[in-house]
């Protein structure tokens, strides 16, 4: 995949600009096609309907044709630049424009006989100049054809209505397009506005602050994609809540085997020393070595109550209820504060009579 050097919003703003321009482009040419092909067929239209009210009128009066008559058709075409020529049966014309050179094919000729009306909304090949043209067959009170009306408009006029409407295609594209811009603009701003923000919160989770929380209400993607983030950072804070708390419960329990182990040995050292130095008479030597073995086997335990605990913290053993004797533990501690005490020459009759007490009391 190719890394993108270009920033979001510009990739978005030109992927909107992308879009809005070939939508544009696309309806401007439809529009200008449509639009050129109606006003074409209006004006094929126009000349249908002024060709097949001359043509009732004629056949009102029996094809008498006054040329006062046409003439007066004339001047009121002339608004409309449509210029009348009338021919007979015969292809003579009995009115026209000066200078016509029309020929009526013989296609378009039996199509006329049989009454048909026949338009063309783009001849350049039989005028001197490009227009449109209608013919309308002209027939008698009995049926019979007589002539036809030729109508003719030059299409330099419907051009001209043409390029109007254009331009104003144009106009309509081109504020469309800046109204667009200006949305995608907002658009493009609001959806970088949004990856930004997490942006941000992602910087915080890295510097590890857990408590951002982005409260989304957005239901598309991006907002799923905080609400996620949320869920997510919760999480975190969690576990790091989780981390501390057992990272705290190490550091007791480390303290407290340190402490556990220090007894002991601090027993089994202060044994060991009096019975170099004789501190301890001989009678009483057995009873020390006795309790040096009592230590190191608390020594032991201890250490393999560190190895059952790690076990079960990985849920690596099971535990199983046992009874055992109490008063053997009082017995061991009983040793090992008496000897303590005895060392740093302190007596404490109240404590021995609390532990026989006890030792009674079990």
């Amino acid at each position: 995949m190719i890394p993108m050097k270009i920033k979001y919003f510009t990739q978005l703003f030109l992927t909107n600009l992308f879009i809005v321009l070939m939508t544009s482009a696309v309806i401007a040419v439809l529009m200008t096609h449509f639009l050129s092909g109606y006003v074409y067929d209006s004006k094929v239209d126009e000349l249908k309907a002024f060709g097949t009210a001359m043509a009732k009128e004629f056949k009102k009066t029996d094809n008498t044709v006054s040329i006062d008559k046409v003439e007066q058709y004339q001047t009121l075409l002339n608004a409309k630049d449509i210029t009348i020529t009338l021919f007979d049966a015969q292809k003579t014309f009995l009115y026209a424009q000066t200078g016509l050179t029309f020929q009526i094919d013989t296609n378009e000729w039996e199509k006329l006989k049989n009454g048909n009306q026949i338009a063309v909304p783009f001849e350049d090949g039989r005028f001197n100049r490009t227009v449109s043209f209608v013919l309308t067959p002209i027939t008698t009170s009995k049926g019979v054809f007589a002539g036809g009306i030729l109508l003719i408009s030059p299409v330099s006029e419907i051009e001209k209505a043409i390029n109007t409407l254009r331009n104003n295609v144009v106009i309509a594209s081109g504020a469309s397009l800046l109204l667009a811009l200006v949305l995608s603009y907002i658009f493009s701003r609001f959806q970088v506005k949004r990856i930004n923000k997490l942006q941000q919160a992602t910087q915080l989770i890295s510097d590890g602050n857990f408590d951002v929380q982005l409260h989304s209400k957005d239901a598309d993607e991006i907002g799923n994609l905080a609400n996620d983030f949320d869920r997510m950072a919760l999480s975190l804070k969690q576990s790091n809540e989780e981390i501390a708390l057992q990272e705290r419960r190490r550091r007791q329990f480390t303290v407290d085997v340190s402490h556990e182990l220090r007894t002991p040995l601090t027993t089994i050292s202060g044994v060991a020393d009096a019975l170099v130095t004789d501190v301890i008479p001989p009678e009483e030597s057995h009873e020390s070595i006795r309790l040096i073995q009592t230590e190191a086997k608390r020594l032991i335990r201890l250490v393999n109550e560190n190895i059952d605990y790690e076990r079960i913290r990985t849920n690596q053993v099971v535990l199983h209820k046992n009874e055992f004797q109490l008063l053997e533990l009082f017995e061991i501690v009983k040793d090992s504060l008496a000897f303590s005490a005895q060392q740093k020459k302190q007596r404490n009759p109240s404590r021995n009579r609390c532990l026989d007490f006890i030792k009674c009391r079990l």
